[in-house]
C-alpha cells in the first residue's frame, strides 16, 4: 500500500492534463488521474479512522516556537475529536470535536475543515500579543490544511499546504489515556531540557554545537566558532516518549552535518537516530 500511495502522490499533481493526452498514452495507466486521486484519498480516510485509540499529531509553526502535539480521533463520518495542553490554551488539557475532510486539489490532502479552539488557534492570523512584533494578519503561522507526502498504516507524513511546514501523525497507543499521555509528554521534555540546565553541547565529528534555551521549546544552536549573538540558528523540536524531533533536518553552518531525530540511547545520551549521523549526540 505504501508503495501505491506515494506513486499515486508523484502522479496526482502532474497527470491531470493527461485526459487530453492520446488513447495509446491513457492506457498506461489503470483508470484516470482523477480515479487514482479519489482512491488515495479514500484509502487515506480509511487508514485515519482505523486507530482505536486515534493518532498523534506533531506538527511545526515558525523557528521562534516549539513544535506542537495534539491528539486526533479521526471517525469514519468526518467529524475528528482534537485534545491538546499547549501555552495558547492556558497549558491546561483541552478537547472539542470538529469536522475534517479529504480535499484533492492539485493532489490529495487533509483539510481540518470547521473551526476547533484546541487546533485552530495557531491558524488564527492574529497578532499573538506576547511578542515584540506585529503578527496580525498570520498569527503564528499554522496550517489546517496540509498535503499528503506519505501515507502508512502507521506514519502518515503532511506539509502544511500554506506554510509550508511540517506535520506527522503516528498512531496513539493503545489503551493510553490521552490527558495523561499530553502531560507525561511536558514532565519529559522538562526533564530532558530543565531551565536549571542553561547551556548544552552536540557533539559531531566537525566540532562542538552550543545549544541554550532549550527550555523553550526549540534550540538556540551556535556552530563552532560561530558568534552567539550573530550566527544562531533557531530549531523548534517536539518531544516524543523517549525521544524528540527537529522541524527539518539541521545541517549546520555550512551544510557538514544533518540530524533531524535524537532518542535516549543505553547509556543515557541523546544520539542521534539518523542513519549516516549516530555518531553525534548531545550532553
Amino acid at each position: 500500500m505504501k508503495k501505491f500511495l506515494k506513486y499515486t502522490f508523484a502522479l496526482a499533481a502532474v497527470t491531470l492534463s493527461l485526459s487530453a493526452c492520446t488513447n495509446e498514452e491513457d492506457d498506461i495507466f489503470d483508470g484516470t488521474a482523477a480515479d487514482r486521486l479519489n482512491e488515495t484519498t479514500a484509502e487515506t480516510a480509511r487508514i485515519l479512522a482505523s486507530k482505536p485509540n486515534g493518532w498523534v499529531l506533531q506538527m511545526f509553526t515558525t523557528e521562534r516556537e516549539p513544535g506542537y502535539t495534539f491528539l486526533c480521533d479521526f471517525s469514519s463520518n468526518g467529524s475528528v475529536k482534537i485534545a491538546g495542553n499547549h501555552k495558547w490554551i492556558g497549558d491546561s488539557y483541552q478537547e472539542e470535536t470538529s469536522l475534517y475532510q479529504m480535499i484533492a486539489d492539485n493532489g490529495p490532502g487533509l483539510s481540518f475543515s470547521t473551526y476547533n479552539q484546541v487546533f485552530h488557534i495557531l491558524a488564527t492570523p492574529e497578532d499573538i500579543g506576547e511578542t515584540n512584533l506585529d503578527e496580525q494578519g498570520y498569527g503564528h503561522k499554522g496550517d489546517y490544511e496540509f498535503i499528503l507526502m506519505d501515507v502508512t498504516e502507521d506514519r502518515i507524513l503532511l506539509k502544511g499546504k500554506k506554510w509550508g511546514q511540517k506535520a506527522v501523525l503516528t498512531p496513539m497507543p493503545a489503551d493510553v489515556d490521552w490527558q495523561q499521555y499530553l502531560a507525561d509528554l511536558k514532565a519529559e521534555q522538562s526533564g530532558l531540557f530543565s531551565p536549571r540546565i542553561p547551556q548544552f553541547e552536540m557533539v559531531t565529528p566537525q566540532g562542538v554545537y552550543t545549544i541554550t534555551h532549550p527550555d523553550y521549546g526549540y534550540f538556540y544552536i551556535v556552530a563552532p566558532g560561530g558568534d552567539m549573538i550573530a550566527e544562531t540558528d533557531y530549531v523548534p523540536f517536539v518531544v516524543s516518549p523517549g525521544e524528540f524531533m527537529l522541524w527539518k533536518p539541521y545541517t549546520g553552518k555550512d551544510g557538514e552535518i544533518s540530524v533531524e531525530n535524537f532518542a535516549i540511547a543505553d547509556d543515557g545520551v541523546l544520539r542521534c537516530t539518523d542513519a549516516g549521523a549516530e555518531d553525534v549526540y548531545i550532553q
